[in-house]
Formats: C-alpha cells, structure tokens, sequence
C-alpha cells in the first residue's frame, strides 16, 4: 500500500540558482566523496536463476598502502556478456539474509565506493556495476542519453543473471537516481519492490518549479559543452586525489559538511591518512561521466508511473540544506513524481553530508 508523503511548505529555491546550467560546475562539489549507509532491510527470500551465459572474471587487487585483509571485504570483478565488458563489485554473500541491493553511485563515483558500506557487510550483500565508459565497462554503442541509460540498467540486469540474482533492492544516491529508477521502471520483475534515494538528483526538465525549468532551458543550450566539461572536471578530481596532500583533501570535503556533519565525520573516521587512501583507491575507475551529465540534463527519460507501479516500499532522504539539489525539489519528487513515497527531512543536511 502506498505510504504517506511528509512534506514541508518551505520551497528553498534559492538554494541552487544554477541548478542544471552549471551542472559541470556543481559536480566539483564533492560527488567524490559522498559515503552513506542508509537503506532498506529486505526480509524476502533470495531466489536464483539458473541460466547463465556469461563468462565471469575476478579482478581482485590491492589499493595502495592497503593490505589485502583489509579490501578483501568487496570483490571486484567483470562480466563478458554479449560482447561487451562489464566492471562491478560485490561485497560477501550472507546466507539465509533477503535478497542483495543493488547500489547505483553518484557522479564521480564507481564500483568501489562499496567499501564505504563495509560495515553493514555482515547484515546486507551490495552489488555495484559501472555505468558505461567508467573504468573497464564499455560505453555505450552511441553517445545519447538514452543510449547511455539503457546500457546501463541492461548490464546491471546482466551481472544479476551472471551472479543467479533473481531480485534485488534499490539504493541509489544523487546522479545514480535515474538510473535506478530506470531500472525499477523497466525491469519490475528484478525488483523486491524496495527502493531507498539518498540526495537523489531531479531532472530540472521534469521539476515542477518554474526556477528548474528555466535553469533547463539555459542548461540545454550548453548541454554539449557541459558534458565533456564534467569529464575534465572528474578527470581532475582524480589527479588531485592522487597529488594533493590528505590535509587539503580532508579540508575540502569537511568544508562542504554541517556543523553536525563534521562531528560525525570525525567520530567515524579517526585515522586521517587511512581515510584518504581509501578515496584515493576509490577514485581509480574513471571515465563514463560525460554520458552520465547527458543523463541528468536530459528530459522524459524516466517513467514516473512505472516506477510508483513496481515498488510499493519508496524512501527518500534528502537534506534542508542541499546546495545541489534544492529541497524543494526533492518534494516534488517525493510528493508529485514518486506518490508512494516517504520523504525524510534531514535538518541542515547537506548533499555531500546527508
């Protein structure tokens, strides 16, 4: 049965007046970094499939100046399948546990950022893929947002049948958002009918608010410039990882955090150095972001109704004080796009933070 939607009548448009048309600006605001563990506990039975076609192989390697006890907790592997290679990870399977999620990263993110969840390991098996052209993953035949989209949610769907996967849950977190709700849209039967979005991105095309859709129509007109734009900003956050000393890395992320935020972050990671090692492993996949950004400007490519249709368990968290994604628009997501949703308020969160 549907759930109640709670709402608050506070719109916060003035949060993100570049919404969509600096989209390749806003990435830089710490789509690398963003850690999270809220989800759904599943408590169906796990059911596999018996067909499989595709050829698996474990890549499992060592980040540097980790040891491998420490990263042996995720897998990451690759599919061949029907010509095309795709990259994915896994964390350890827990018998007599429901089916596993499926996590769809942010911008900036890849398989890897399943180490992130490493804690809920003994409770919950995830399951990442790369989306097209990100690290090992072939992109896409064409370069247009559907293109891109439909790639994505069929390899996701092909590593499920590799791995005898019958239904997963779903989580996702901003820039992966349509793409999760794509795959819920298309592929129901997949589907437990759970679906959890963390700082999920809305399509300024879709967006109710008027101040959305004019930030479209300014962000279409540079779509093509954006979106190789957003490649050369990734490309950087990559390099910068890598070179810059742990203390700018850290200052950059705990400046886009709450007062309440940073508290937390602390508590959770004492070890510094050992926390910047991780990102720096974690930014090793790159690639794909182009086709991602031609994804998050694009209009009409989600079936709203599809995905209210096929899952009966939809929560969104989202944070009043969300700079990328204003919270006003999570609302409409929430209240008119998604109409069995539950929204949580996170007061003061941040997107980066929430």
């Amino acid at each position: 049965m549907p759930v109640q939607v709670r709402l608050r009548s506070t719109k916060n448009e003035n949060l993100s007046p570049v919404y969509g048309m600096f989209f390749a600006i806003l990435a830089f605001d710490g789509f690398a970094f963003r850690i999270s563990s809220s989800l759904c506990r599943i408590d169906d039975e796990h059911k596999n499939s018996t067909n499989m076609t595709t050829t698996i192989t474990e890549n499992r390697s060592t980040p540097p100046d980790y040891t491998s006890e420490t990263f042996s907790e995720i897998e990451l592997r690759s599919v061949h399948h029907q010509g095309r290679n795709i990259d994915f990870s896994i964390s350890p399977e827990i018998h007599g546990a429901g089916p596993p999620v499926l996590f769809f990263y942010p911008g900036g993110g890849n398989r890897r950022m399943l180490y992130s969840f490493r804690r809920l390991f003994s409770d919950i098996q995830f399951i990442c893929v790369n989306r097209p052209g990100k690290g090992g993953t072939s992109p896409a035949e064409t370069s247009s947002a559907e293109a891109h989209i439909s790639t994505a949610v069929q390899d996701a769907t092909a590593v499920l049948d590799e791995l005898g996967i019958d239904k997963v849950s779903l989580m996702c977190q901003c820039a992966g958002t349509p793409f999760c709700m794509t795959f819920a849209a298309r592929y129901p039967e997949r589907t437990t009918g759970n679906f959890v979005g963390i700082s999920s991105w809305v399509q300024p095309a879709d967006c109710g608010y008027s101040f959305t859709k004019l930030s479209f129509f300014l962000g279409t007109k540079v779509r093509p410039i954006a979106a190789p734009m957003v490649g050369m900003v990734f490309a950087s956050i990559g390099s910068s990882l890598t070179s810059f000393p742990a203390s700018l890395t850290l200052k950059a992320l705990r400046s886009k955090l709450s007062i309440d935020e940073r508290k937390a972050f602390d508590e959770k990671f004492h070890d510094k150095d050992e926390f910047t090692k991780m990102m720096k492993w974690m930014q090793q996949d790159k690639g794909g972001v182009g086709g991602d950004a031609s994804v998050l400007l694009s209009p009409h490519l989600i079936d709203y109704q599809a995905v209210v249709d096929s899952q009966n368990n939809i929560t969104l968290w989202h944070g009043t004080s969300d700079a990328m994604v204003p919270y006003a628009s999570a609302e409409w997501l929430a209240n008119e796009a998604l109409r069995n949703a539950t929204l949580n308020t996170v007061p003061d969160g941040t997107h980066d933070g929430c």
